[in-house]
């Protein structure tokens, strides 16, 4: 980080600067978010049951996108935690999140969708490049 540069900025009048940048401090390019819907529409397609996704609460634009993916996958949407249900709640009030009234469902109502099979998609994603299938590690997390 240049800090001299932020004083002389501040030097110059500038009152405040404020920022979201994940991993800013890290060299190198982090590629756009745009084409993340279509990554989660594909990942709903080879799924079945429950598709979880977790993200920050604060961060509707994701939460946008899931639900852009989930609608057109003719999924519903479980918000989970007192924090992301109070801001998607308040996110759909202010017209911020964007969703048909019939997509959110509430978390006593999951039981009634099939449970995802963990362990054939822990397999999937760690049959990839160098990463073990063994799965004796992950026993402890994964439904019996």
């Amino acid at each position: 980080m240049d800090f001299q540069r932020m004083v002389a900025v501040g030097n110059a009048g500038i009152l405040a600067m404020t920022t979201d940048a994940l991993g800013s401090d890290r060299p190198g390019h982090t590629p756009t978010e745009d084409g993340l819907t279509g990554k989660f529409e594909e990942a709903l397609k080879d799924c079945k049951g429950r598709f979880l996704v977790t993200t920050y609460s604060s961060n509707v634009a994701r939460l946008n996108q899931v639900i852009e993916a989930a609608e057109k996958m003719k999924r519903k949407v479980c918000f989970v935690g007192r924090s992301l249900i109070k801001v998607s709640e308040l996110a759909y009030r202010m017209g911020y999140l964007k969703m048909e009234d019939t997509t959110a469902i509430e978390i006593d109502q999951l039981k009634n969708f099939p449970a995802p099979d963990f362990q054939q998609r822990v397999r999937q994603l760690f049959h990839q490049d160098n990463f073990s299938t063994d799965l004796s590690q992950w026993q402890s997390c994964l439904p019996s």
